[in-house]
């Protein structure tokens, strides 16, 4: 029998191998990093936030590596690993088998192949085999090592968030807070940090995101750019359709937000926009029913009930005693039946959980930034009104897009039913949500003086 055939239940993802190879890949990335500074970054003070914000994630990753080694002990980075490793030693054996499982679907695996992806249960879930996939790739280069791989994910997430503080940044030049949220902030850098869906999944959106945004927003005729958009989408979608979704059902709402938002006088404004407006809800009914005709597993019915059911399956987990939480009456036979719960369901992916709700630490650390996020949007709301911040956000795209992303994201993952899963499945919005808030925040008449100086805030 092959030695492929041994069973990887050890229960551990540190070896002596991380002692040598995790230094290795640290090097690497951070010489890539630095690279990457000297020849891509103009601003020498962007330059150190990068440096340095790459490095804080790299910590994040090793610490991530420790914590899930020594203080949790399971969880699915043990199964992305163990997945990882069978591809990586079965290769030597098989290169062929390997190969087809890169390159083909699991229900078309041949006999000899489904030897191996029987070893393990993530094989047959497309939406995990692929980080299995990802972790082998870079499992080959660095012996295995899961500290290596952890790097690997880590510094992808971390460019991935750069890219969207880029964006941002590059529609509102002079705001480095930007960057440094997006990388410093703890919940939103450390479970980005290792081997899980979440990590590649902010990683691609952030290079998505830019991409758009190059494209279509700063007028960049590079189809380089438009190579990246399409790559990083299905890179994206094989980890988490409905992130996806939700991006491109968000972009409608951005090209409504370009055609209006200097149309502010005479007939523009009192003919056009509602036309605009009308034509828009047109077209949103038309894609729906497409959209149930021929794609009807990706219809919003599906997605929330796919959400619901794994919300649900967490919950009858842990158990009433562990970090559960309940948002509600769920009817599974009817999905739709959740979008009562939708406001509540945002209201809980930003400001819960509450601080007596946390019984682990690393929930107490979030339920403390919940409660600063409820503290930063109340903060907002009083001192410069509903009607003033809508109005700032109409004005300009990028926020729209980025308030429907977060809203639909959080109306989504609100449903996990686990503040543990909450918090991991949250951190794709993050980035925007607090990209957001610093607009926000920054905009000229709310809380810097008319008389600054604006190179391009809302007048």
């Amino acid at each position: 029998m092959d030695p492929i055939y041994y069973l990887y239940n050890d229960e551990k993802i540190l070896y002596p191998i991380d002692l040598v190879m995790g230094p290795v890949a640290l090097a690497v990335i951070l010489t890539i990093g630095y690279l990457y500074c000297k020849f891509s970054i103009k601003d020498k003070h962007h330059s150190k936030i990068y440096l340095a914000g790459l490095s804080f994630k790299l910590a994040m990753s090793f610490l991530f590596a420790l914590v899930y080694q020594y203080y949790y002990g399971h969880g699915d980075t043990y199964n992305y690993y163990a997945g990882a490793r069978i591809l990586i030693d079965h290769f030597w054996q098989h290169p062929n088998e390997v190969i087809e499982i890169f390159t083909t679907k699991y229900v078309n695996h041949s006999a000899s192949t489904e030897r191996v992806t029987d070893l393990h249960g993530f094989f047959g879930s497309p939406n995990s085999v692929i980080v299995i996939k990802t972790a082998a790739l870079f499992g080959a280069i660095f012996a295995k090592s899961y500290l290596a791989m952890s790097f690997c994910f880590g510094a992808f997430a971390f460019q991935g968030t750069w890219m969207i503080a880029k964006a941002f940044t590059k529609a509102r030049p002079n705001t480095d807070l930007f960057y440094v949220f997006c990388a410093f902030f703890p919940t939103l850098v450390f479970w980005t940090s290792g081997v899980m869906k979440d990590t590649i999944l902010l990683g691609a959106l952030g290079f998505m995101f830019y991409a758009f945004m190059k494209l279509f927003h700063f007028g960049t005729k590079n189809f380089v750019w438009f190579v990246v958009l399409i790559v990083f989408s299905f890179y994206a979608f094989s980890v988490k359709e409905y992130a996806v979704i939700l991006f491109y059902a968000s972009v409608p709402i951005f090209i409504l937000g370009k055609m209006t938002y200097k149309l502010k006088y005479g007939m523009g404004k009192y003919f056009l926009k509602p036309t605009i407006y009308l034509a828009f809800l047109a077209f949103a009914g038309i894609a729906y029913f497409l959209i149930a005709r021929y794609l009807p597993k990706f219809t919003p019915e599906i997605l929330l009930a796919k959400i619901i059911t794994t919300g649900l399956y967490i919950e009858s987990t842990t158990g009433a005693g562990g970090s559960s939480y309940s948002l509600g009456t769920l009817d599974l036979m009817n999905p739709l039946s959740a979008v009562r719960l939708m406001p509540y369901s945002i209201f809980t992916t930003f400001f819960r959980p509450y601080i007596w709700e946390a019984r682990e630490a690393f929930v107490l650390i979030t339920a403390f930034e919940s409660f600063l996020n409820l503290i930063l949007v109340g903060f907002l709301i009083f001192k410069v009104g509903i009607v003033r911040i809508i109005r700032a956000i109409l004005a300009e795209p990028i926020l729209l897009f980025s308030l429907v992303f977060v809203l639909l994201f959080a109306a989504m993952t609100g449903f996990s039913l686990n503040f543990g899963a909450l918090v991991r499945y949250k951190t794709p919005l993050l980035p925007f949500f607090y990209c957001l808030i610093i607009w926000l925040f920054t905009t000229k008449g709310f809380f810097i003086s008319n008389r600054a100086p604006n190179p391009s805030g809302i007048e």
